[in-house]
């Protein structure tokens, strides 16, 4: 990063630690990459990022690259971290749109209500083994609404 903080004059490189939680948000959304991790994988942080529109720069482990296959996250190693980055600054406009991308991933694969539906097909399966017909659970009562009802009566 130093290489081209040093190369590039349309390049601000912002350090963010030791902030509130809040400042840490607003910053991140203020950037158009974010390098997240090299050598620690993937987590929440990219997700965060790439929820705002930023474009998150990390070293995906070969577990999350076949887990998410289609993911615009974009993995860079210290090797290729300066050419990457270089290659998406160069296009600003993609940049833009992959930053779009990101965000209808992140949605798509991270929104709480989808995360309930592909963690209730699991719970499901693994409950009552395979079955013809997976009901969405936010179209049937749940448990708990079951059992206040129950003791409402």
């Amino acid at each position: 990063m130093d290489r081209l903080a040093r190369e590039r004059n349309d390049v601000e490189i912002d350090l963010i630690e030791n902030v509130s939680n809040a400042e840490c948000l607003q910053r991140k959304r203020d950037c158009h990459l974010h390098l997240v991790a090299l050598r620690y994988g993937f987590g929440l942080n990219a997700v965060e990022s790439a929820a705002m529109g930023v474009v998150p720069l990390v070293q995906l482990p070969n577990f999350v690259r076949a887990a998410y296959p289609d993911t615009p996250v974009q993995h860079v190693t210290a090797a290729t971290l300066y050419d990457e980055t270089v290659k998406l600054l160069a296009d600003r406009r993609g940049l833009a749109e992959l930053g779009q991308a990101c965000r209808q991933w992140a949605e798509r694969e991270f929104a709480a209500r989808n995360l309930i539906r592909k963690y209730w097909y699991l719970y499901d399966f693994i409950y009552h083994g395979l079955s013809v017909e997976y009901p969405d659970p936010f179209e049937r009562k749940s448990m708990l609404a079951v059992e206040n009802s129950v003791e409402a009566e």
